[in-house]
């Protein structure tokens, strides 16, 4: 049973740290989104492909559930044990 909490641990901070690293990669362009959304505005100003922009924030916002989910999980995982 430890090594399966274990794997399970590896991999939410598997997805934890691909989540960060996307954010801190791509920071401009996702605070400029989160505080004026607009994908051909921000292409522009960035000079890049208006795909690339929607791509960026669609693995922003599903790194953001992930994490959201795993958070969920452990909290379950942690109110199982106090009952």
């Amino acid at each position: 049973m430890n090594k399966r909490i274990c794997i399970k641990d590896l991999i939410h901070d598997f997805f934890l740290i691909k989540g960060h690293e996307h954010l801190m990669s791509n920071y401009s362009v996702i605070s400029l989104y989160n505080s004026n959304p607009g994908l051909f505005a921000i292409a522009e100003k960035h000079q890049i492909d208006v795909v690339l922009v929607y791509h960026i924030m669609r693995e922003y916002r599903l790194n953001q559930l992930n994490k959201n989910v795993i958070s969920s999980m452990k909290e379950n995982a942690q109110c199982q044990y106090h009952h």
